[in-house]
């Protein structure tokens, strides 16, 4: 079972959003009564948390996992997990005298907002690097034509070896680049 209490270190944004994890909205087509039982279990260690006046009761739980799985339909279960260890440690505002669907959608407001804005980041982040993939590739498409321009003049038969050696050279730098440029992404 998911634990906000024994989660991982490594539970961020970043890895959520790359993990290839799937989303509420699959699980709950392909195993509802897993995702569900996981949810709950998530509230109930957010309950056992906090010394509040009125704890939710089962009942309650399992209404609040059914509201949060619907309106956060694009979370994945990690995404519950550390929206809910942020809300215990604060993040999102104190609990005052309750603990109830109406703080744990507050929380998943307020985490989505997180969420959207760390996706627009690596989105743009991704887009400066394609960005730099084309500058690269417009750089030696130039580098071609310049090597072109040079060949116009019927050239020497050892001149064209050497501009035939320089793009092997510049293809197998370009190519070089784009592997390593896949390995990042």
């Amino acid at each position: 079972m998911p634990s906000i209490v024994n989660s991982s270190s490594e539970l961020s944004l970043t890895a959520i959003l790359k993990s290839d994890a799937q989303a509420v909205s699959a699980l709950k087509k392909m195993q509802p009564e897993s995702l569900y039982a996981a949810i709950n279990h998530l509230i109930a260690e957010v309950c056992q948390q906090f010394n509040v006046h009125q704890p939710m009761s089962i009942a309650q739980i399992e209404t609040a996992s059914r509201v949060l799985t619907d309106k956060f339909y694009w979370f994945k279960i990690a995404d519950f997990q550390l929206c809910f260890k942020r809300g215990v440690m604060g993040d999102f505002g104190a609990v005052k005298y309750s603990m109830d669907v109406h703080t744990l959608v507050h929380w998943c407001d307020s985490y989505s907002v997180d969420r959207a804005n760390e996706a627009e980041k690596k989105s743009i982040e991704r887009h400066k690097q394609s960005a730099r993939v084309i500058e690269y590739d417009e750089r030696i498409i130039t580098a071609f034509r310049t090597i072109r321009e040079s060949l116009k003049d019927e050239p020497k038969q050892e001149e064209v070896r050497r501009v035939d050696d320089a793009q092997r050279i510049l293809g197998k730098i370009h190519n070089q680049f784009l592997r390593r440029l896949k390995g990042n992404a």
